[in-house]
């Protein structure tokens, strides 16, 4: 699992660093791909403390970081994260009236289960589709749902995607690279966070997971936002 999950960013560094010992290159190159390194190495340890950090949580040797933050900020920072790879499979992300609602907890594993949900949606739909993130107050709940129109779920799958290991039948005949872990450790993240995460799907036409989160107190007086799609 960690693997899989870091091999992305331990590709970007090996590669880079690769075409600086093998060519003379430009100052100005040579300072853009340091900075490439640079970057992916500090995502790369982001990454292994967020998955040490679950493992501590569920183990109950770490007590949850009550910081407080806005979830249109985090929302904003996860969308910025995946529109790259929105890019390449050409498909649009669109968010929708994200209430300006404030959260109490982690909020670089609350990212990390956001950022899961969007690239999950972008990974299982085909281009010229449209993923779509909304968050909206019930109550002393805030609803967070990323819906996709993809590749969609059996009933019978839904009731063993939160399991570790378990992919469906499509998702393993997608040509996508999985796991099966990270919507486990999505569910682990917001059950920690004292919320719940549903899922609804319809195979051919798509899904939709829905984070339920209560309440935080306000960092700030955060304004009403309304994101523009890319």
């Amino acid at each position: 699992m960690v693997s899989h999950e870091m091999r992305s960013p331990l590709t970007a560094i090996q590669g880079t660093s690769e075409l600086m010992g093998r060519y003379t290159l430009s100052d100005d190159k040579r300072k853009q791909m340091a900075q490439m390194i640079n970057s992916e190495s500090k995502r790369l340890a982001r990454m292994i403390q967020t998955f040490l950090d679950v493992e501590r949580l569920s183990a109950g040797e770490m007590d949850l970081r009550t910081d407080s933050f806005a979830a249109q900020d985090a929302v904003e920072a996860c969308l910025q994260r995946t529109r790259p790879l929105a890019d390449r499979k050409e498909i649009q992300l669109r968010a929708a009236q994200i209430d300006p609602w404030p959260l109490k907890g982690d909020r670089e594993l609350m990212e990390y289960a956001i950022y899961n949900l969007l690239t999950n949606a972008v990974k299982y739909s085909p281009p010229n589709t449209t993923v779509t993130i909304a968050a909206h107050a019930e109550g002393s709940m805030l609803h967070l749902s990323v819906a996709d129109q993809g590749i969609g779920m059996e009933p019978a799958e839904l009731k063993n995607i939160f399991k570790k290991f378990y992919r469906t039948r499509k998702a393993e005949t997608s040509g996508e690279v999985g796991t099966g872990i990270g919507l486990s450790i999505v569910e682990q993240i917001v059950t920690h966070h004292g919320g719940r995460i549903d899922v609804t799907s319809t195979p051919g036409k798509g899904s939709c997971f829905t984070i339920v989160l209560p309440r935080g107190t306000a960092p700030e007086t955060a304004p009403a936002s309304k994101m523009v799609s890319h």
